[in-house]
């Protein structure tokens, strides 16, 4: 027998085995398609035995698969010599070692087949024909992977402050398991990752280090037993800076090494006297008074030319020191404090009314001859004068500037004259009746409690009444009546008391010569502040004193230093002031934008007092502490994140995936690059120079794809694809009432822009219909609010303009299609119904809350959907409408989610094939997946071998 017969006797042999697996797995009862033998499904394997891994359930299942092959050809060729000389060459291929040392029951059973075989072609066989492989053990698992959390750094929280942004969702994976061998899994539902931003901002501690001991210089122009200070001591500063480190694993925020900066302080410096003098010198003091003088401050929320003294002063003392006969020229012991007064400058506004121009007449030949009906009512126009007012602060004086008048011109009364003649005119009369003005009351934060300003006079109005055959109507506004307009004042009253310092505190100085009395720090005087709040009824105008709230700020007392030293003759001393200007302290602040600053504290000005004794001038002594000037400086770090695209894709082969699919095993993540640069402070100058970016990668990770190597035989395969629905989110209108806007104005300060809302699906069909949708992402980008302010400022008579939408729905209907495929009785919805809408947009005009005009500015309509529904018109028996409905039963329940090849192929059977249990279906397609698998593997092996001469 040549190789071409041997090929043509496998292909023969593999058809021949195909079709009795079917008939002997298969048999007919009362109609129906009935499977042999049921798959036997478990959770577990038996607890004595191993589960064999990847590798040896493959050796397993090409043992089968020659087995059965050789069976074949054997039996096709009537166990002839040439036939089991090729037998023998293809069974001994088999790797029997490994399969033996296998503690499961198909490697055992398959060992035994193969031995039985070798027994009958060596002629040694004393059993029965093997027996046919057993049915594999297949079951479905799935695991829930867990919901993992991803770390990101928020430099400006506190250290280790951690922030859910998001708190993630679980994934599913789910698995296809053969005689208790796990496949790799399919990704059924992805996990969202839990996303935490952690604090790492920086921790920043300034202690303060005491200054150094003091120096003391001997000096021998000073006299003995004086300590005067030549340089003033400064604390020095200890700044610990602590940065932290984000563990990406762990969400914990590790502290590196702190940084210290030290600033040493500097120790005072004295000058000790050593001179020996004889006589005390003669002092005498005298104290002059320090005139009050006056603040004047604009205040323009008050009655021009109206003055408020808010705090009276009060005097300052000056005292001298005579010496010797020679008078220094003094010290301020008592600081003088200005009267403070405020005037008004507030603008004045006069508005007069201007009548309405003369009335309009429009003929109309649709009203009856004789008859006048007004068709819009006249409103009064207006004049406003503003006068504003310079103040000159030296003298208090205010001065009217140019006024500015504005007019605003009113509009006629307009009326419906008739032309229409008619055969008997009716009697009409008219009678006119005034409207009262009535007041309307407004609160003024502003101005003085209880004062009250007629801002507009207000004028009556005018209702006209017709009588028509003795029949009067409800009249008609011919002159509307515009409120009189009263604002009354509420703005709160300060009083401010001066509370006198406190006695004198004196402090003995050995220091000092005895009789003299230097000051140390002069007095301050205290304040109590008074204020009142006020309430108004807006009903009558009357306003309500609240309860007093007191502030007391207490005064500092004056500290004069008093000598105890003994003299014998006093010196010729003489002493000046100089002042020392104010410097600057820049300071490092980490959690500001670099390069910004901020002051603090403005500083102020000390003073050093120079005493000359006996001609000679000493180095002077700070008088007054000069207060430097506090300025922080912004070295916030810069921290800039890129993204990284993650590698390039890796394709792994599964055996156990079809071939042509590819599957998503791991998906891929971007990696990221972070730049973080640092900042510098000159203390000196301010200026920050930036440091060396401090560059960190993250490197990404690829995405991992299963690509299938599993051949099977063309069946109705579902198809997989993405679809993408864009839907408009319009936006929407925010009115903001704005009381300097004249009503009916509006003003779009901020234009308004529709959204969308991106949904994408993954959508499985088999053979053209929809099986299963998925929602793989929901995203959504937000509408800009449109923001339109709206005048409510009363101008009596203005149109106001107004827009109205009115939006009804519109129903869909329901389109009923036959589809002779589908059994009667069964429906299936392939559109699914939408309502539509209408909008109607009306432009209303209203005139002091009459109705004047309407006009119809948009009408949009959003058509409704369909919805269809296809209705079976195709005739079955009653058995097969039980097993239509059992097949449409499972259907329902396993549509939604494909998660493996094996479950859509299933599925597909179930609604073309109408296979009554699952069970017995993933035994039919097991078998026919092995029948197949021995045709091929048998075409394949007889391509390659030669038989043995």
């Amino acid at each position: 027998m040549d190789n071409k017969q041997l090929k043509k006797l496998a292909v023969v042999s593999a058809i021949t085995l195909f079709s009795s697996t079917i008939l002997s797995s298969t048999n007919f009862q009362n109609g129906k398609l009935q499977l042999g033998t049921p798959v036997v499904l478990a959770e577990d394997p038996p607890v004595d035995e191993d589960v064999p891994d990847a590798n040896e359930l493959k050796k397993i299942t090409d043992a089968e698969a020659i087995y059965s092959d050789t069976l074949a050809l054997l039996e096709e060729e009537s166990y002839s010599d040439e036939a089991k000389e090729f037998a023998k060459s293809d069974l001994d291929t088999i790797d029997l070692a490994s399969l033996r040392a296998m503690n499961y029951t198909r490697a055992k059973n398959i060992v035994a087949q193969i031995d039985a075989l070798y027994a009958k072609i060596n002629g040694t066989d004393t059993t029965a024909d093997p027996e046919p492989n057993p049915q594999p053990t297949i079951t479905k698992e799935t695991e829930v992977f867990p919901v993992g959390t991803i770390y990101s750094e928020d430099p400006n929280s506190e250290a280790n402050t951690q922030t859910v942004i998001s708190e993630g969702t679980p994934g599913e994976i789910t698995y296809i398991v053969t005689d208790g061998v796990r496949d790799q899994g399919t990704e059924t539902t992805p996990m969202v990752p839990r996303r935490v931003s952690v604090g790492t901002k920086p921790t920043v501690v300034t202690e303060e280090i005491p200054a150094p001991a003091d120096i003391e210089e001997k000096d021998s122009e000073l006299e003995e037993g004086q300590r005067v200070l030549k340089s003033a001591g400064t604390k020095g500063s200890r700044t610990t800076t602590t940065t932290y480190s984000l563990n990406l694993t762990t969400g914990e925020a590790v502290a590196n090494t702190p940084t210290v900066e030290e600033t040493p302080g500097t120790a005072a410096v004295y000058r000790v006297g050593t001179k020996k003098v004889a006589q005390p010198p003669v002092v005498t003091t005298r104290t002059e008074v320090i005139p009050v003088t006056t603040v004047y401050t604009a205040d323009p929320t008050k009655e021009a030319n109206s003055q408020e003294v808010t705090f009276e002063g009060t005097a300052g003392e000056k005292t001298y020191t005579t010496t010797d006969g020679v008078e220094d020229d003094g010290v301020v012991t008592k600081v003088m404090q200005p009267k403070q007064v405020t005037v008004g400058t507030k603008p004045t506004v006069v508005t007069e009314a201007l009548p309405a121009p003369t009335d309009i007449e429009e003929e109309d030949p649709t009203l009856e001859e004789g008859k006048r009906e007004l068709k819009t009512p006249a409103v009064d126009g207006s004049r406003t004068t503003t006068t504003t007012y310079s103040l000159d602060p030296a003298t208090g004086l205010v001065t009217a500037n140019e006024p500015v008048v504005e007019e605003t011109p009113g509009t006629a009364a307009v009326y419906r004259v008739g032309t229409k003649e008619v055969a008997q005119p009716p009697v009409v009369t008219t009678r006119t009746e005034v409207i009262p003005v009535t007041t309307v009351y407004t609160e003024d934060p502003t101005k003085e409690a209880n004062s009250q300003e007629v801002t507009f006079e207000g004028s009556v109005g005018e209702r006209t009444y017709t009588t028509t055959d003795g029949v009067e109507d409800d009249g008609v506004v011919t002159k509307v009546m515009q409120p009189k307009q009263v604002t009354v004042g509420t703005k709160p009253t300060v009083v401010t008391e001066a509370l006198p310092a406190p006695a004198d505190i004196e402090e003995e100085d050995p220091t000092l010569e005895e009789g003299k009395r230097e000051l140390k720090t002069p007095a301050v005087d205290g304040s109590r502040t008074t204020t009142t709040t006020y309430s108004l009824d807006p009903a009558t105008g009357l306003v309500t004193a609240n309860e007093p709230v007191v502030e007391e700020t207490p005064g500092t007392a004056a500290v004069y230093r008093v000598g105890t030293k003994e003299v014998a003759q006093p010196p010729v001393v003489t002493t000046r002031t100089e002042v020392i200007p104010v410097t600057t302290v820049y300071t490092e602040d980490p959690t500001k934008e670099a390069n910004s600053q901020e002051v603090t504290f403005e500083g102020s000005v000390g003073e050093r007092t120079y005493t000359t004794t006996d001609g000679v001038e000493d180095d002077g002594v700070v008088t007054k502490v000069m207060q430097p000037k506090q300025v922080t400086v912004g070295t916030k770090p810069t921290v800039v994140t890129e993204a990284l695209p993650a590698p390039a894709d890796i394709e792994e082969e599964d055996p156990t995936l079809e071939e042509g699919k590819r599957e998503l095993k791991t998906p891929a993540v971007d990696g990221s690059r972070t730049t973080t640069t640092t900042y510098s402070l000159d203390p000196a100058t301010g200026l920050v120079t930036a440091n060396e970016p401090v560059v960190e990668e993250t490197p990404g990770t690829a995405a991992v794809y299963r690509v299938g190597l599993k051949k099977l035989t063309p069946i109705s395969v579902p198809e997989i694809k993405e679809e993408t629905e864009t839907e408009t989110i319009g936006f929407t209108t925010e009115k903001r009432e704005n009381p300097d806007l004249p009503k009916g104005e509006t003003r779009v300060i901020q234009a308004g822009k529709d959204g969308a809302r991106t949904i994408t699906y993954r959508v499985t069909t088999v053979d053209g219909i929809e099986t299963g949708r998925v929602v793989l992402s929901d995203e959504t980008s937000p509408a800009v609010v449109e923001i339109i302010e709206v005048g409510t400022k009363d101008i009596a008579g203005t149109p106001v303009v107004t827009e109205e939408m009115v939006t009804e729905a519109i129903g869909f209907t329901t389109e009923k299609r036959e589809n002779p495929d589908l059994p009667k009785g069964e429906t299936r919805v392939i559109q699914a119904g939408k309502d539509g809408a209408r909008t109607i947009t009306y432009r209303v005009i209203t005139v002091d809350g009459i109705e004047t005009s309407r006009v119809v500015v948009s009408d949009e309509s959003v058509a409704p959907v369909a919805e269809i529904i296809e209705v079976g018109t195709k005739a079955v028996s009653s058995s097969d409408e039980t097993t239509n409905q059992s097949s449409t039963n499972v259907a329902t329940t396993t549509n939604p989610i494909v998660t493996s090849q094996l479950t859509k192929v299933i599925k597909t059977t179930i609604v073309k094939k109408e296979l009554p249990k699952t069970g017995e279906q993933q035994s039919m397609l097991t078998m026919v997946g092995i029948a197949l698998l021995g045709m091929v593997t048998a075409i394949f092996t007889l391509g390659k071998k030669k038989p043995k001469n």
